[in-house]
């Protein structure tokens, strides 16, 4: 009975051994791993683009974009893109964004000489606000219309970076929703800071 008491004693102070050192192991690890996000977050970049969209609408616009973590990062994006225009009437399309991007790293690629950059793909999901805008004015008759509707926005683009402030994008992405089902395709600049 004395023997079986000890070994339960052994196994015991092993079992407290074992959980005490996972608990260490764990705690260095988180660490670590906040460590090592703190040190990736906060870029912002600015990014001018030009937006071409369903419906041959083409434009101009601006993105804000923040990294949460090294690969998370967020943005808000404004676009004014002209519309088909006639004789008799005009339209516009004004896109306000707030989407999210997961970027995954792609490889690095030559872009001119012998300097290797990275390049990223990224998958979008996010919220835009739509409205669009048609104003007539054909003799006597001045009117305007204008519908506002809310989608959630899918797509995804690649991003090369040029220098280490500087980098290129192509991005696609698609608005749906009720009533709403818009595709913008954008090419641009950001500049890191």
């Amino acid at each position: 009975m004395l023997k079986s008491r000890l070994n339960l004693r052994k196994v015991a102070t092993i079992i407290a051994c074992l959980a005490e050192k996972r608990m260490a192991v764990f705690a260095i690890a988180l660490c670590i791993s906040l460590s090592t996000v703190a040190q990736s977050q906060g870029d912002f970049a600015i990014s001018p683009f030009l937006a071409v969209g369903s419906g041959k609408t083409a434009g101009i616009g601006g993105k804000l974009q923040y990294n949460l973590t090294n690969p998370l990062r967020l943005e808000g994006s404004f676009a004014y893109l002209l519309g088909e225009s006639t004789v008799a009437s005009t339209s516009n399309v004004i896109d306000v964004s707030l989407n999210g991007h997961y970027l995954f790293y792609i490889g690095d690629l030559r872009l001119v000489g012998n300097k290797m950059t990275p390049a990223y793909l990224y998958p979008l999901v996010g919220v835009g606000l739509y409205r669009a805008t048609v104003k007539i004015d054909f003799l006597s008759v001045h009117e305007k219309v204008s519908i506002d509707r809310v989608g959630i926005n899918l797509g995804g683009g690649v991003e090369q970076c040029i220098t280490e402030k500087l980098s290129m994008f192509v991005e696609v992405k698609c608005g749906v929703g009720d009533d709403l089902s818009r595709l913008t395709a954008l090419v641009g600049i950001a500049y890191r800071f």
